[in-house]
């Protein structure tokens, strides 16, 4: 069934660690690939294009700071990063980070996360349902893995799974022996929420 769809992350290349293989698999749906980093790095941005390319999405990406040092950054940035980059505010289904992140650890997914949340509170932009990305390392005792507990567990066909790693290591650029080739997760996992708070 075809919906209109809203993937949020912290970073290109996000998308397709995380959720590549439901976007694969679900090309009947109206994608919008949203980065809150990385426009000026002239590396990662075009190879981000090619990438939304290959999902049949629709891409934007913005400058949030996303310096060695990740300095903490507040809701507002993020709120006036969508205000000023994503037109359609209304989804059947937004999928970003969840507020644990999918290692340990990165502060931008889990900002992104909680700012997902207050955007959605906000009315900045609506949703039908949110879908968080459900994974562990363990506190690093492990590679990140999708958790048990997830609502929607998918087990990639080696087909989807084999597009997944070429856009992860042809299009991004990723060498075979890179972290992002090792981790990438032939099982993915996410938390499903149907029905959100309301104000008033």
């Amino acid at each position: 069934m075809s919906k209109s769809v809203l993937v949020l992350t912290a970073h290109p290349d996000d998308e397709t660690l995380w959720c590549g293989g439901l976007l694969l698999s679900n090309q009947d749906w109206e994608k919008t690939i949203f980065s809150f980093t990385r426009k000026s790095d002239r590396d990662r941005c075009p190879k981000f294009f090619r990438a939304v390319k290959e999902y049949g999405a629709n891409g934007i990406i913005d400058d949030l700071d996303d310096g060695v040092s990740q300095k903490p950054l507040n809701y507002s940035l993020y709120k006036n990063s969508i205000l000023n980059n994503l037109k359609k505010k209304d989804y059947d289904l937004i999928i970003t980070h969840s507020i644990f992140g999918e290692y340990s650890s990165h502060l931008r997914h889990e900002e992104v996360s909680l700012a997902t949340l207050i955007l959605i509170y906000d009315e900045i932009i609506k949703t039908k349902e949110l879908w968080f990305f459900n994974y562990t390392d363990d506190k690093k005792k492990n590679d990140p893995y999708s958790r048990e507990d997830s609502d929607l567990l998918l087990s990639l066909s080696d087909e989807v799974f084999d597009k997944k790693k070429r856009i992860l290591l042809d299009v991004y650029g990723f060498s075979k022996d890179s972290w992002e080739a090792k981790i990438i997760p032939k099982r993915e996992g996410f938390k499903i929420k149907k029905t959100f708070f309301m104000k008033g």
